[in-house]
């Protein structure tokens, strides 16, 4: 509960505790008022009506009422302001407590009985209650049920847990111990109404008899002292007969308490046993549990899942026979996966199969406990097999089966398929024990063949997502994930974009000469130092042709955008310049016919269709166009070493692509206009750090290309050193 800031004030009109809604009187508070008093003091009792914006005087006033949600307040204020959840239920045990009831606890003890007090409760609960209605009846000489009627609203837990203590202590007022309360129906848990279910020893009135002689007794004493004994003589003998009659009265009343101790004493040893003999099945049930789930623990694989589960049924839960048989959906069947202990008969449990609908309504049939999700301990076997199929109860009447149970095993909202055991032995019939133990194992099971399942489905898409990356760009593998049927139909869109063809100069020459192992040797390496700085700048490899490269760069989108296709191009081209330097000693080892070739880049700038080309048989992603052509036309131009682009390349690029020199126009084949061809100064050192960085492996950072000046970074903070990526 949030606590108020706010002091309270000596009590006046004004005090917002006063004149509100009046549901309980402040009689009823007072118990709850005193008990804390008791426990913490006074000065505790105080300090918590200040923080409740209010004081004594006002909570004490026994003319006043409250409202439902302030005794709330106050019963959480309590709670916070002392930690200790059941406070409220301590404060209805403490109604016995030494200052709790003053006069009024002597007066109960002489004339009433514990039966007395509780009819008592409805009748104070009428007088200083506007929202309960109290129901309390005696069901026997010391029995009794109270039912509590009341709007969900107008009540709360706090108030519950009082009423158990409350209840409780009425007899102990009486020197007799405590009341034992059962709660079956309770408003916090969903029911309409709260039940309390009450049991307590009754006190008989020989006490005040004895009472009453006893003080007799005192007064002709007192008489004689003072010579007045033949007045006193018709009263010493009325104190004798009465002393007598209490006497009487005192030893039957001790023979009745006798019977009622030890009929309450057997009633909470009853009660005990049940207790222990629930938490006995209830540990045999977690015991099984967890010997499966221990068998199953580090096991991914369904059949081994299986066996372990069956093989531990036997062993560890003492079964003769353990059947798990599993869903056949195609079929919509049942069939046997896994069995033991049928020994002659396994054959014959093998080939076992049920069908998931079985024409009869029996809801032992096994396709109808698979359904239901419940399971069932079948123990009229002869009854139960008359309704199977000719050839199923053959099988049950040679197995020799008196009663088994079988249990549904679900995971995931799906029928997995049907767990069942049985025993041979005269002395261990199968009862509600197994059927609740077996419950719990098929559950287990479910579980972890749904987990299994998942598993090897996460493993094979994970094992096709590597595959088609393999094959494919990872832009394209992601729209085919994402959207299998329009990503695989044919056809194109056109869309803006860099091409740039990459080979190896002289290749041809150079592979004639070669054993052709160490031209795929020699690929495979100029592939493995293309494919990563391709990578980080974001293009597409299109297609390998021998030694040449097909790759696309297009528009980017999300937090990539504003990084132009040709930047990214350029970036490349001085990329791998700077990656082949690097990595010539490697080849040298690895493939030393390629340690010393050159190689050239060629970029252009276009419109093109980019989709999947083909047939319906046969399909490939790919650019189509236009500038695909002009870039292989620009390639042919490009000198061994060296990485050009087309005039409209470079005019792409906002303002131009800085660094680029302009070499020479020429007409390109099969074009009848010259076309401009720009160089990119691989050697540059300033072009050589304005390319490409990576400051954060997440987003990779473009540089314009310069040669002379700075680089100019068109996102984020420019790196003072370059530190090359590759």
């Amino acid at each position: 509960m949030k606590r108020l800031e706010a002091k309270a004030s000596p009590a006046t009109n004004s005090d917002r505790w006063r004149g509100g809604e009046q549901h309980l009187s402040a009689r009823l508070l007072q118990p709850l008022l005193k008990f804390y008093e008791i426990k913490f003091g006074g000065g505790a009792l105080a300090e918590l009506a200040a923080e409740l914006g209010t004081n004594l005087s006002t909570l004490r006033d026994l003319d006043l009422w409250f409202s439902t949600d302030q005794f709330i307040q106050i019963n959480e204020a309590m709670i916070e302001a002392t930690g200790e959840e059941d406070i409220t239920y301590q404060a209805g045990r403490a109604l016995s407590w030494p200052g709790m009831m003053g006069a009024e606890r002597t007066l109960l003890r002489a004339l009433a009985s514990p039966r007395f007090a509780f009819e008592a409760v409805a009748r104070v609960s009428t007088r200083y209650s506007k929202v309960t209605s109290w129901s309390i009846e005696a069901t026997g000489r010391s029995t009794g049920c109270a039912v509590l009627d009341i709007d969900p609203s107008q009540d709360h837990p706090s108030f519950c847990s009082n009423r158990i203590g409350f209840f409780e202590a009425i007899p102990e007022v009486f020197d007799l111990p405590p009341a034992r309360v059962a709660h079956p129906e309770c408003l916090h848990r969903g029911d309409s109404r709260c039940v309390y279910d009450i049991t307590w020893i009754e006190r008989k009135p020989w006490a005040r008899l004895a009472w009453m002689a006893t003080g007799m007794l005192a007064l002709a004493t007192v008489g004689v002292g003072f010579g007045a004994i033949d007045a006193l003589l018709p009263l010493m003998a009325a104190t004798g007969a009465a002393g007598v009659l209490a006497a009487g009265l005192t030893v039957r009343a001790l023979q009745r308490l006798q019977a009622d101790t030890e009929e309450y004493t057997r009633a909470h040893v009853s009660e005990l046993e049940e207790l222990l003999e629930r938490n006995k099945r209830r540990l045999e049930e977690l015991h099984a549990i967890e010997r499966v789930t221990s068998a199953t623990r580090l096991l991914l694989d369904e059949d081994e899942l299986a066996e372990a589960v069956v093989r531990t049924l036997r062993e560890e839960l003492e079964y003769d026979r353990v059947l798990l048989m599993r869903v056949d959906s195609d079929r919509q069947v049942l069939r046997h996966s896994h069995s033991d202990g049928f020994e002659q008969h396994a054959s014959a449990v093998e080939g076992l199969e049920v069908s998931l609908e079985p024409e009869g309504l029996d809801t032992r049939l096994f396709g109808r406990i698979v359904h239901a999700g419940e399971p069932v301990l079948i123990d009229a076997v002869t009854e139960y097999a008359s309704q199977l199929l000719p050839e199923n109860r053959a099988l049950v009447e040679h197995l020799g089966t008196r009663a088994f149970v079988a249990a549904p095993v679900e995971g995931r909202g799906q029928k997995l398929g049907l767990l069942v055991v049985d025993r041979l032995g005269e002395g261990s019939a199968l009862g509600p024990r197994d059927r609740q133990v077996l419950g719990s194992v098929s559950s287990v099971l479910g579980a972890a063949i749904s987990n299994a399942r998942l598993f090897r489905r996460i493993q094979d898409e994970l094992l096709i997502n590597r595959k088609f990356r393999q094959y494919l760009p990872d832009k394209v593998v992601d729209e085919v994930r994402s959207n299998p049927e329009e990503a695989l139909e044919l056809g194109g869109n056109m869309a803006e974009m860099a091409v740039m063809f990459v080979d190896i100069a002289g290749f041809t020459a150079m592979s004639s000469e070669l054993d052709p192992s160490e031209v795929v040797r020699g690929l495979n390496a100029w592939f493995g130092i293309t494919d990563p700085v391709i990578e980080r700048c974001n293009g597409i490899v299109d297609k390998r042709m021998g030694d040449g490269i097909l790759v696309v760069f297009l528009h980017e989108e999300g937090a990539r955008e504003g990084r132009h296709p040709v930047q990214r191009a350029a970036a490349a081209a001085v990329g791998l310049h700077l990656k082949l330097e690097e990595d010539r000693e490697r080849l040298a080892s690895e493939a030393p016919a390629f340690a010393s070739m050159l190689v050239r880049s060629a970029i252009h700038y276009g419109s093109a269709i980019v989709g999947n080309m083909g047939s319906d048989r046969r399909m490939e992603y790919t650019v189509i166009g236009d500038t695909v052509n002009t870039a292989a036309r620009v390639e042919e131009q490009t000198p061994a070493g060296a990485a050009w682009l087309s005039g409209e390349a470079v005019r792409a690029v906002g303002e131009g692509l800085e660094g680029a020199t302009l070499v020479q126009k020429v007409v390109l084949r099969g074009r009848s206009e010259a076309t401009e061809l720009w160089a990119l100064d691989l050697e540059s050192e300033s072009t050589a750090s304005g390319t490409w960085n990576v400051a954060d492996d997440a987003v990779s950072q473009t540089f314009l290309l310069s040669q002379g000046v700075e680089a100019v970074e068109p996102m984020g903070v420019i790196s003072e050193e370059f530190d090359p990526p590759f």
